[in-house]
């Protein structure tokens, strides 16, 4: 008698989706971030910024975070330093609310103050591309960052 077979025993593999998932806190839903700092990245809690809030004030006048995601330590007062995070695109805006600095395609830590004139300088690194989530590792200095 012949033997039907019902494909019962038949084994496929089957792939889902491409690549790893992001790694990193969401933007869309951290208001706030704790950073453990070194290497010039002051340890503090970090809030995010909407397009045109004031972020910094210098004798100049204001600055404005721009284009998010912008992340920022609250300035101590007038003319104290700032620092803050740019997500990849994202932009600071001078007291005209034009572009004061537009960032590049990776995560950037900043800082920009007032001796005789406003500097801006890049004191950490991350080489994330992803605007949507802000990367926890690979920072250069080394700082831990935690949802607050």
């Amino acid at each position: 008698m012949p033997r039907l077979s019902l494909g019962l025993g038949v084994q496929g593999t089957r792939k889902v989706g491409g690549g790893s998932a992001p790694s990193g806190l969401p933007v869309a839903s951290t208001p706030s971030i704790v950073v453990v700092g070194s290497g010039g990245v002051p340890s503090a809690t970090y809030n995010k910024k909407e397009e045109e809030d004031v972020v910094a004030v210098f004798d100049q006048g204001n600055f404005l975070a721009g284009l998010p995601p912008f992340y920022s330590k609250t300035q101590v007062e007038a003319n104290a330093p700032l620092y803050f995070f740019l997500g990849p695109n994202a932009s600071l805006l001078d007291f005209d609310a034009l572009n004061y600095y537009v960032n590049g395609s990776n995560w950037k830590i900043f800082s920009l103050s007032d001796n005789e004139g406003v500097t801006l300088g890049e004191i950490g690194t991350n080489p994330s591309t992803n605007a949507d989530y802000i990367p926890t590792s690979g920072w250069s200095p080394s700082i831990t960052i935690t949802a607050a």
